[in-house]
């Protein structure tokens, strides 16, 4: 059976009829699956993947320089999302969208206590979210800290990024096009903030301007 590589990097055996519709959707450029046999006796080659940065199993030298070297990704610039290019920075933009509802919602969450069923194991229920979780693998914990992390990270400026995926040897990604989607927001409330703290100041200064006017003025006994 045909050993496939996917377009995630995970290694797969699939039937003969599988592979021949796979391999003929990415030559006819219809699918971005990276879709292609990991042979023995041919030439292969490992490709430095720029958003994992890792290497990527041995791959065959025909379909490198065919396909693999050519794949372009459009990739958030605050985390590893990735997604095809077409409707990429618009799939870009709801994962900003979803991963800012999500930080919202989970904003005053707390870890709730196991609740135990018989035959099962103890779980426990977000309650921002309603996800389920093992409570013996700190899992709602865990989940609770990365969509505070993943909310905070994406508060600064956000750009889909135009990009090739892979390369020939280790480098930083060789970004194409950059579509600004988000202002940083951390930094426009800072700036707020201290254009609210001018004004007040300013305020206060007219204010003690004219007290001082006030009681410097001289009355005039008839």
């Amino acid at each position: 059976m045909p050993t496939i590589l996917d377009a995630q990097g995970n290694v797969q055996q699939v039937d003969e009829v599988t592979y021949r519709k796979l391999k003929h959707s990415v030559d006819s450029g219809q699918s971005e699956w990276m879709a292609s046999v990991v042979p023995t006796d041919k030439q292969t080659v490992r490709l430095w993947d720029c958003i994992d940065q890792t290497y990527t199993q041995p791959l065959p030298a025909e379909m490198v320089y065919k396909h693999h070297l050519r794949k372009m990704v459009v990739k958030c610039s605050a985390c590893y999302f990735t997604t095809v290019t077409g409707n990429g920075g618009r799939s870009v933009g709801q994962h900003l969208t979803q991963t800012l509802e999500q930080y919202d919602n989970h904003q005053g969450i707390e870890v709730t206590a196991p609740i135990a069923v018989q035959g099962q194991e103890p779980s426990q229920i977000c309650q921002g979210c309603g996800l389920s979780f093992t409570a013996r693998k700190n899992g709602l914990k865990r989940h609770l800290n990365s969509v505070q992390e993943m909310g905070i990270t994406h508060q600064q400026k956000i750009e889909a990024l135009l990009m090739k995926r892979f390369s020939l040897e280790p480098s930083e990604p060789v970004v194409l096009q950059a579509d600004l989607l988000q202002a940083d927001k951390v930094q426009a409330h800072k700036l707020q903030a201290g254009a609210e703290v001018n004004q007040q100041e300013r305020k206060r200064r007219r204010r003690r301007r004219r007290r001082n006017r006030g009681s410097n003025r001289t009355v005039a006994v008839g």
